[in-house]
């Protein structure tokens, strides 16, 4: 398995100085980035592509590396199941370079895939380092530009959450990054207890937890926010009272979500697509939940349960396995949306789309869940919604607020108004994508 994965991912497949007078504050220059590159053969120093560290670890490792550009490339952690790719405060690291350029803006990080592997062993994975990435009490890391894989977090505590990436008390950005095919007990993706946790334009596919969270689990007094991610295949296995949350869990959290999408995803238990628990509160925005299954009584969908507190805002609930959502929590209320079969599981709805029609997705089966013209979620969300404060594009990054000619508005706000979903309609073809 492993090594189909790698042939799949690699063929295709992410201060102010003070100077001189009273009040002349100049920006303090930027420090060179340091290179990594696991082709070249010059003098490992990472002062340039020719002479790049070849592994990522002698970057991460180096005090003058604040940013750090990574070729394509497959690279891993070290050789014991223990090391990882530790992240350090105020250090970033940038993947998606062909190894030439000179500036950040030139790479492509999904024609030059960067992936970051705990494939360390043989070809069983239960022989894989336990995560791939690790942060501990670190203060604005970013990761930009990656694919994150191989993570076998499966043994137990304290190394059984997270095969993606752990984090403990920090505050780590992921952009434009890809997590897939990782494995743990909880948060096969990624596992987040306590800190900040921002990613935007992520996705996770086909990530695998033993109990809970299969894509994403955010633990207690994580605050997290996402924004243009997708969900997609991951699987959250346990049986009761584990198996929540296929493609997240939240448990004792904060999650903001807007433009976000869940697929086939599958929970043993509750919440196929996403499970609110534990206290946590959750904003959920412009998000598409379809085809997501839960085996228990929970939501196939969203699945708000004990104590937890959800606002649901411009959502598409289409064939997800039995009730498309379900509340069991202290609330759940959803406005502006269109749920199959219409309001459910003990939810206060406001304003859904009358008679529940069909959303009219281009290619459902497919994976397409952009909309036809004459869906009737187009121009029927509320520019109000709590999520979508400082939101400009969809899923697909086209504007997030178009003015659809051929579509009446149906929704609350000033013309233009938004769709429902993760994706907005507007003058375009939207054919079948390699992403999403």
């Amino acid at each position: 398995m492993n090594t189909l994965l790698r042939t799949l991912l690699t063929g295709g497949l992410l201060v102010a100085l003070l100077s001189g007078g009273v009040s002349s504050v100049q920006a303090a220059p930027a420090a060179p980035p340091c290179y990594v590159n696991d082709d070249v053969l010059g003098g490992n120093s990472g002062t340039s592509w020719a002479n790049a560290y070849t592994d990522l670890q002698s970057a991460l490792g180096a005090t003058a590396c604040t940013e750090i550009w990574v070729a394509a490339g497959w690279y891993t952690p070290g050789t014991g199941r223990t090391v990882s790719f530790a992240l350090h405060s105020g250090v970033a690291v940038y993947g998606g370079f062909a190894g030439t350029e000179t500036d950040l803006s030139q790479r492509d990080w999904q024609a030059h895939p960067t992936i970051l592997s705990g494939e360390i062993g043989t070809a069983d994975p239960a022989d894989n380092t336990y995560h791939v990435i690790s942060a501990s009490e670190v203060q604005g890391a970013v990761l930009d530009g990656l694919t994150i894989t191989g993570g076998y977090a499966g043994i137990g505590s304290p190394v059984d959450r997270g095969g993606g990436m752990h984090t403990y008390q920090s505050a780590v950005t992921v952009r434009n990054s890809i997590f897939q095919g990782n494995y743990a007990v909880g948060g096969g993706g990624i596992f987040s207890h306590g800190g900040v946790l921002i990613l935007e334009g992520v996705d996770f596919i086909a990530n695998r937890a033993a109990y809970n969270g299969g894509g994403l689990h955010t633990y207690i007094g994580t605050q997290a926010t996402l924004t243009g991610v997708t969900f997609v295949n991951n699987q959250a296995l346990g049986n009761y009272p584990n198996g929540l949350g296929g493609g997240i869990v939240n448990w004792g959290s904060s999650t903001v979500l807007a433009n976000v999408l869940f697929r086939g995803n599958t929970a043993g238990l509750w919440g196929g697509g996403l499970s609110n628990y534990s206290t946590s509160t959750v904003s959920l925005t412009n998000a598409t939940f379809y085809a997501n299954l839960a085996s228990g009584e929970g939501a196939g969908g969203l699945d708000n349960d004990t104590g937890a507190t959800a606002t649901v805002s411009n959502n598409l609930f289409w064939e997800n396995s039995g009730s498309q959502v379900y509340n069991a929590g202290d609330s759940l209320t959803i406005s502006y949306s269109l749920i199959q079969g219409g309001c459910q599981g003990d939810a206060t709805c406001n304003n859904l789309i009358p008679g529940n029609p069909d959303p009219l997705f281009v290619d459902a089966a497919g994976g397409n869940l952009r909309l036809q013209a004459g869906s009737p979620a187009i121009d029927a969300g509320n520019n109000t919604a709590p999520g979508l404060a400082g939101i400009t594009t969809d899923l697909d990054g086209r504007p997030r607020f178009f003015e659809n000619p051929g579509a009446a508005n149906s929704g609350a706000g000033s013309s233009p108004i938004v769709d429902m979903g993760a994706y907005e309609t507007g003058f375009v073809l939207y054919l079948p994508m390699a992403r999403r």
